[in-house]
């Protein structure tokens, strides 16, 4: 294939050829009344939902009605292939679940129902006649007070849970009651399943129980971490007054408060966050770092060599990455993001009542707040939802879209080509998909997408109705010429099919320099032609091409928008 040349070439070209085909995307709804807890099977070609009929709830598979009852269904579950489902009833005061139209029998309470993955083994935990039990593969086991944490091995041959009878907590491992404890946390099984920890409390002390032994007893056990061969361990412990790690039964430094122990992976590496003599710090394989006022936050790089916190130091908020202290802030939220490599970083900041993205040292464009910030994962594209005069809308790539009175769920498709979320305009909810408003309900939750991106559906309200809205997207193609030009810049995105054959690729510098040349001599209306050209040429590249000219793309479409809008 040959390879694609310099992006200002490609805009040279869309210049010389304003005649080409466009399509442009429309989407069909259909509603589904009184409806509601759809599913999908995973290539979107079967659904199923639960619906409300004179007066009867029934399951509906396939557009056919399968089962009915009187009162309320819910939690609705197919198998990964499809041919197996499962729903809970709720019908005079007692609940069941039904199961391939079979029902199973009837509890006072039923759930956390939970299927191994061939579907063939089940749990689920049930009340009734005032006890708490589990039911495994249609056998009720031994009938308890109370009954939770039920964790099961990967082969699904073995099970265990924390159980209570007389005023006393102890596990319950495959059939098996052991030691009585006063109360009971943090269980947890090796990889093979033959061994087991967990923190118990008895006699007001804490202590851990390792494969039937009891260890030391502290006034405080918790963040118990473990090798990836269960041969390591360490946790935080705390004892008169006083708290410090314990790894492999030695106990190290003691500090007025001990948090957020991390080992590296290979188990060499380690760090936590103290809190002493009024001042926080890091300490790291034995060594105490700056001290500050406040440390919150702390995060390794996947290979323990980089890390990064949040301090604040004199009434103000840093970023500590490696080392270095960056800007001082009124306020730094928790949201970092890195890149694969760790080289690049971003955080949402506020200052002088400002909030904005700090990226790489640059502080971007301020607004009133900055939400959900993300980024693409080649780090290339990022996105966020910001708010200004009181209206809210999605900046991508420095691009702000259209304006409302609230945005929500803003999610990308895996190849951040296609987008959706949810906005307020004129006291109803939308959904905005890549840049088409669908519908106006009273409410919108549970979104769905199909892997291709083409087909999505939601719960929604709408005139004290409830219902499912199933979506179908479609391209609708038309012949577009200099002489008949889209001359509004109604946000449509448009795709054009063009094949063009380029040279040598240029310099970043003198890419950029040509584009900015090219852009100043052109009319509005054959820039908002190309405006729409630019997803087109995204969507015709490789993954290679498509990293490779990934910046030079969004530069152009935002110097464009730019000119056009702003």
């Amino acid at each position: 294939m040959k390879k694609l040349l310099s992006l200002f070439l490609v805009f040279t070209f869309l210049l010389w050829n304003l005649s080409f085909v466009s399509a442009e995307e429309t989407c069909k709804e259909e509603i589904i009344e009184n409806a509601w807890n759809y599913t999908f099977s995973p290539d979107w070609k079967s659904f199923a939902y639960v619906k409300e009929k004179n007066w009867k709830w029934i399951i509906v598979k396939d557009w056919v009605e399968i089962n009915k009852y009187d009162s309320g269904v819910d939690k609705l579950k197919y198998s990964p292939d499809w041919k197996s489902f499962s729903f809970m009833v709720y019908n005079d005061d007692k609940q069941f679940i039904v199961k391939n139209g079979v029902e199973w029998n009837k509890y006072t309470l039923v759930f956390d129902l939970k299927y191994s993955p061939d579907w063939q083994g089940y749990y689920y935990e049930v009340y009734k006649d005032w006890k708490d039990f589990i039911v495994k593969d249609w056998v009720e086991i031994n009938k308890y007070d109370i009954v939770g944490q039920l964790t099961y091995s990967p082969d699904w041959k073995d099970f265990a849970y924390v159980a209570g009878k007389d005023w006393k907590v102890f596990i319950v491992k495959d059939g098996v009651e052991l030691n009585k404890y006063d109360s009971i946390s943090y269980l947890k099984y090796s990889p093979d399943w033959h061994g087991y920890v967990y923190v118990a409390w008895k006699d007001w002390k804490r202590f851990i129980v390792k494969d039937w032994v009891e260890w030391n007893k502290y006034d405080r056990v918790d963040e118990l971490v473990y090798s990836p061969d269960w041969q390591g361990f360490a946790y935080v412990a705390g004892k008169d007054w006083k708290a410090f790690i314990v790894k492999d039964w030695v106990e190290w430094n003691k500090y007025n408060g001990v948090d957020e122990l991390a080992y590296s992976p290979d188990w060499l590496g380690y760090a936590y966050v103290v809190k002493n003599d009024w001042k926080d710090f890091i300490v790291k394989d034995w060594v105490e770092w700056n001290k500050y006022n406040l440390v919150d936050g702390f995060k390794y790089s996947p290979d323990w060599y980089g890390y990064v916190y949040v301090a604040e130091k004199d009434w103000k908020w840093i970023i500590v990455k490696d080392w270095v202290e960056i800007n001082k802030y009124d306020n730094i939220t928790y949201n970092f993001k890195y890149s694969p490599d760790w080289h690049g970083y971003a955080f949402v900041a506020e200052k002088d009542w400002k909030a904005f993205i700090v990226k790489d040292w640059v502080e971007w464009n301020k607004y009133d707040r900055v939400d959900d910030l993300a980024y693409s994962p080649n780090w290339k594209m990022y996105a966020y939802v910001a708010k200004k005069d009181n209206l809210y809308f999605i900046v991508k790539n420095w691009v702000e879209w259209n304006k409302y009175n609230g945005v929500d769920e803003l999610v990308y498709s895996s190849d951040w080509q296609g987008y959706y979320y949810v906005a307020e305009k004129d006291w109803k909810w939308v959904i905005v998909k890549d840049w088409i408003e669908i519908g106006k309900y009273d409410s919108v939750l549970n979104i769905g997408y199909s892997s291709d991106w083409k087909n999505f559906a939601f719960d929604a309200r709408k005139n004290w109705k409830r219902f499912i809205v199933k979506t179908i997207c479609s391209w609708e193609t038309e012949t577009i010429t200099e002489t008949n030009p889209p001359l509004k810049a109604n946000y449509s995105k448009q795709l054009i099919i063009s094949k063009t054959k380029l040279n040598k690729t240029t310099s970043w510098k003198s890419q950029i320099k040509a584009i900015d040349s090219l852009i100043n001599k052109q009319t509005n209306e054959k820039l908002e032609i190309i405006f729409k050209n630019i997803w087109t040429i995204k969507l015709k590249m490789n993954i290679k091409t498509k990293n490779k000219y990934a910046n030079l793309l969004d530069y152009l479409e935002s110097s464009i928008w730019i000119k056009l809008w702003k």
